[in-house]
């Protein structure tokens, strides 16, 4: 780990007697049954787990609040190169930071705001970040003179996690460091991302979440276990200097919490017209007919078969189906011998981004049978 500018040689008898020094929570051995549960529901590696009394510390800088248990499996993981259990699905574009407590560290401040506007300014995703009290999200500070410079959590119940921390007596090497601002931009930009559902992008190499806890999931577009060196979700990166979100977070993020488009058609003249909602940033759009197909037989096998059609790829928000006419229908079904036969129809609309694409669907009115 590089050197830093600012150096305060006074953590030498404070780090052999904390609690002379200050009152900050201290970590036992290890952690109970109990602990090691939750750790496990929630994916995590529960060999990590460290106890703080009122909470639990995984994987370095994961809180896990004894007071406040994980959701169940929610069915939309998040995903930011791999997945945790929970998401934010409650206004995930109006999430309010609350920076209040760090009046008297504004140079921390300075570092979170700058975490603030990086999480608002991805083109095709539906996080939005703002300043405000009270918050949905309040960031204090602790002084725990050990190696985590900030820690949060994961969502539940479909809101961010409530609290980031962070640390003004960051050790490294046995010192009390300053960490850089751009340092701090780094971490603030992180531990963010923990708190709307984001695990650590390298935690294969780290052996964070895998084996007994259950194998991580890939998230297509990705690198995947040769890692993103320059992801700033990547575990044990306390001191790195902010140098942007990475290409493939910033896929991760477009692909997880997608600014979906909305679609409408309409009969214009016996034809099918799509027309769909501009979404900010994007570049183009594809538009297609998607025909299926689904076969059941006397024995009640089913096959299905899938067919797409492309209507166009353009920068305006409308498009014509010239493949058949309007039926007024998007399902129909027939009988042909002993086969029950379903035709479905819908449009898919597809937003392209710089980094990614988002798909939204609706049914198209052409069903034939």
């Amino acid at each position: 780990m590089k050197r830093y500018p600012s150096w305060r040689r006074v953590a030498v008898l404070c780090l052999a007697a904390l609690t002379a020094c200050d009152a900050a929570p201290t970590a036992s051995a290890g952690a109970d049954d109990t602990g090691r549960q939750v750790a496990r529901e929630l994916g995590l590696d529960a060999g990590s787990l460290q106890d703080f009394g009122s909470y639990w510390l995984a994987e370095g800088d994961i809180t896990i609040p004894k007071a406040r248990t994980p959701d169940p499996l929610d069915g939309a993981g998040p995903r930011f190169q791999y997945m945790t259990l929970n998401s934010v699905w409650t206004n995930p574009g109006q999430i309010s930071v609350d920076l209040s407590p760090l009046a008297a560290n504004p140079e921390w401040q300075t570092a979170l705001r700058t975490a603030i506007a990086a999480w608002a300014a991805i083109p095709g995703a539906t996080i939005r970040m703002t300043e405000g009290t009270p918050g949905d999200i309040t960031v204090t500070s602790e002084c725990r003179f050990d190696g985590v410079l900030g820690r949060a959590g994961f969502p539940a119940n479909g809101r961010p996690f409530p609290s980031v921390v962070v640390n003004t007596c960051w050790v490294v090497n046995g010192w009390v460091v300053t960490p850089t601002p751009g340092a701090r931009a780094h971490t603030a930009v992180h531990e963010l991302g923990h708190t709307i559902g984001f695990r650590h992008t390298n935690l294969i190499a780290l052996n964070e979440g895998n084996g007994s806890e259950g194998p991580p999931l890939h998230i297509n577009g990705t690198p995947g276990a040769e890692g993103d060196a320059a992801s700033v979700m990547n575990g044990m990166s306390a001191g790195t200097e902010w140098a942007g979100l990475s290409f493939f977070d910033r896929v991760a993020l477009v692909t997880r919490y997608p600014d979906v488009t909305t679609i409408g058609v309409s009969n214009s003249g016996g034809q099918a017209l799509v027309s769909w909602s501009a979404v900010t940033g994007a570049t183009g759009y594809t538009a297609e007919l998607v025909w299926t197909v689904r076969v059941m037989d006397r024995y009640r096998n089913i096959t299905e078969n899938t067919w797409e059609y492309p209507l166009t790829s353009v920068t305006t928000t409308s498009a014509l189906d010239t493949n058949g006419p309007w039926t007024g229908t998007s399902i129909c079904t027939r009988t042909q011998g002993t086969d029950r036969i379903t035709v479905m129809t819908q449009y898919r609309v597809t937003a392209i981004f710089p980094a990614g694409t988002t798909v939204s669907e609706a049914p198209a009115p052409v069903a034939s049978c």
